[in-house]
């Protein structure tokens, strides 16, 4: 793969950076001009017609042809029209049918799942053209649109602390960059760990300001591996995040059934850097680890647990419930759930 090799060749020639915040910075640089030059952008459009085939195509044609001849041959464009509109329906009903066929067939639900949830619809351009009011004035440009948004979210997202918090604050920070423990809990990242992390990401994910899909960091080489766990060991020891995995593209999407005029109507999502991510992901697999093996856990706890689920909590209320129905029967027996409290 040439993307891979380009960023092999550019990591050997790489010269040696103290710094976290340069060594990033390099690191990303690197993937973005390989990705340039071999990848290159494409600009989003609308999906694409699956039903669409080589004797549709050659109907059209024929009915195009036809309608710069219609003064003389009206009527055998009119049938080539029907002949167009009926192996367009045929060819969706086809394409629909074994879209369908595939996802039931398939063993992952996911796929059939997606269908149902795109049945539900959503709008294609999140409505571009919408005009928006805030305040009692009407917003009608996409430069304004942008602006009433940023000032929303800086708004709702400024955090204010007080002398004694800023204090705490500070002393966390000395802690932070002065550990005192010393086991396995705080020992440098090794190469499986990364590579366990890598193959849990979507290759499909979207890139952050940084412009690093997963699809990049899947396909790097030994060599940038080697240099992307230095920079991850050396974040981790030093307690520091560089500015460039903390940046985010904040996209607005409409809630379901909410006018697109109103502001409160649009709800945020953060596109973050993937490679902070994956570090983010490294650290929260230790965390869980440590956790399971130390006891951080209550013992009934089930939720966000590898090999638990809702069943499991399902089995333990009804087993209390038969435990407390084989107790004294002249004693009420009460279950709670979310607050709401029922005698049996």
């Amino acid at each position: 793969m040439k993307f891979q090799e380009a960023v092999e060749t550019s990591i050997e020639q790489l010269e040696h950076k103290d710094s976290l915040k340069d060594r990033a910075a390099t690191f990303t640089s690197i993937l973005t001009e390989a990705a340039s030059t071999h990848v290159g952008k494409v600009k989003p459009g609308r999906r694409s017609k699956t039903w669409m085939n080589p004797a549709i195509r050659t109907a059209i044609r024929k009915r195009n042809r036809l309608r710069r001849q219609i003064s003389t041959k009206r009527e055998e464009w009119l049938a080539s029209c029907r002949e167009v509109n009926e192996a367009v329906r045929d060819s969706k009903t086809e394409s629909w049918r074994n879209l369908l066929d595939d996802a039931i067939a398939s063993e992952d639900d996911s796929k059939l799942w997606s269908i149902i949830h795109d049945l539900n619809g959503t709008p294609d351009g999140n409505a571009p053209n919408e005009a928006m009011i805030h305040n009692g004035r009407i917003i009608t440009s996409n430069e304004r649109k942008s602006e009433l948004f940023m000032q929303h979210y800086a708004a709702v997202s400024r955090l204010n602390f007080s002398a004694e918090e800023r204090d705490q604050n500070r002393r966390l920070k000395k802690i932070l960059t002065s550990p005192s423990v010393d086991d396995e809990s705080s020992s440098p990242f090794t190469m499986s760990e990364l590579k366990k992390a890598i193959r849990k990401m979507k290759k499909k994910g979207a890139a952050g300001p940084d412009e690093i899909p997963p699809a990049f960091l899947k396909a790097l080489g030994p060599k940038a591996l080697y240099e992307l766990l230095a920079i991850f060991n050396q974040s981790f020891e030093s307690a520091l995040c560089p500015q460039i995995w903390r940046l985010a593209t904040v996209i607005p999407l409409l809630k379901k059934d909410k006018p697109a005029s109103e502001l409160a109507s649009f709800r945020p999502i953060s596109l973050t850097s993937c490679i902070g991510k994956l570090l983010e992901r490294m650290v929260a697999e230790r965390l869980y680890h440590l956790a399971e093996t130390r006891g951080w856990f209550n013992h009934q706890q089930a939720g966000f647990r590898k090999g638990r689920s809702c069943e499991d909590q399902i089995i333990r209320i009804t087993q209390a419930i038969e435990d407390g129905l084989q107790q004294k029967k002249d004693e009420p027996l009460s279950t709670s759930f979310a607050g709401l409290q029922q005698s049996v």
